[in-house]
């Protein structure tokens, strides 16, 4: 995080903790705000990556999952990166700047994806960046963001994937259980945007920010859970991450069997945990009678009604009873929950 945009969230309350905005000085407050106001958030914990070339388009659509021939200035999409067996390496949002496309995710995932995707490349004109400094980023949601965002750039997203290029900011629709934004310009251009709506929106620290991913049943893939899961078992599918009419890319044979031939044995589920311990991703959850690991968290943060929100890969034929649990015996219910979107196109 570059030392400008740092002293200027500590200007608004900003108290970081490993250079990653943790509250504005009410966390529980600020976990409240973000499902019954309007909020802002840096989101410097993301990282960006700028692939740009004449070959650079050919290049990602034949390596990520989603159709990147979709990808215009005007649309944005979630896709995935897998191995050779099918394994998501890393999920990002990807979308355009000009000629030049971003991949928003994890900043702990950056390094790895630059330098395994670059082993790609061989002869063609694709060049990769780490623009996670370069390029602040923020997000809004709010029933009302949208009308004041109006006043501040021109033209705002109508629905979610919509892009809109605003000068040099790019504004973002994204997936969520309130209408949500994402913002991605100049430090200098967004510090104004952020200024503009500073006296109407919360400021909220990464982990509120988090929340609503999960509610949103939008999973997250980090270090601990990189080559773990199919892009099925992330629901990828059905947030729109992947294609199988777009042509070959790697693992998509694998990835091809599971639909025509397979019978997916595990999902990605929202749920709920009683207790206050936040788990990390990675973290395993087991079936009490047999004893036997049947899930994996990939995300999760406490839930301003109390307990803690969850988006776990979880056994389909487990995942609605209630003898699953967080670390074994002693560790809370997995109480499965509905997610915001069908999973019928598996």
């Amino acid at each position: 995080m570059e030392n400008h945009w740092r002293h200027f969230l500590t200007d608004f309350g900003a108290a970081f903790v490993d250079d990653i905005v943790n509250d504005y000085g009410d966390r529980a407050a600020e976990y409240r705000a973000v499902l019954s106001s309007n909020v802002i958030a840096d989101l410097s914990h993301l990282g960006l990556i700028e692939v740009s070339g004449d070959d650079a388009n050919e290049f990602l659509h034949g390596q990520f999952t989603s159709d990147v021939d979709a990808i215009t200035p005007r649309h944005s999409q979630l896709s995935a990166w897998c191995t050779p067996k099918g394994q998501v390496l890393a999920i990002f949002l990807i979308f355009r700047r000009g000629e030049h496309y971003y991949l928003l995710l994890p900043r702990e995932l950056v390094d790895m994806t630059i330098h395994r995707l670059r082993g790609y490349v061989l002869r063609a004109a694709v060049a990769m960046a780490d623009a996670s400094d370069s390029l602040a980023h923020i997000g809004i949601a709010g029933d009302d963001v949208a009308t004041y965002l109006k006043h501040s750039v021109e033209d705002v997203p109508h629905v979610v994937n919509d892009a809109t290029q605003n000068g040099t900011v790019t504004l973002l629709g994204i997936p969520g259980p309130t209408p949500r934004f994402l913002a991605v310009g100049k430090p200098a251009r967004l510090q104004a945007v952020w200024q503009a709506l500073a006296s109407k929106v919360t400021p909220v620290g990464a982990g509120p920010w988090a929340l609503l991913d999960i509610l949103a049943g939008i999973p997250s893939i980090y270090p601990a859970t990189s080559e773990a899961f199919l892009p099925q078992m992330l629901n990828l599918h059905a947030l729109g991450a992947l294609s199988f009419q777009k042509g070959c890319f790697p693992g998509q044979e694998v990835i091809a069997r599971v639909k025509y031939r397979g019978k997916l044995k595990r999902r990605t589920y929202l749920a709920h945990l009683d207790t206050d311990a936040v788990p990390d991703p990675g973290d395993a959850l087991f079936e009490v009678r047999s004893r036997e690991r049947i899930g994996q968290v990939l995300n999760a943060r406490p839930h301003p009604d109390g307990g803690i929100a969850m988006l776990a890969v979880i056994e389909t034929e487990a995942a609605g009873s209630t003898e699953v649990r967080l670390h074994r015996d002693e560790g809370p219910t997995v109480q499965v929950q509905p997610l915001p979107y069908s999973l019928n196109a598996a």
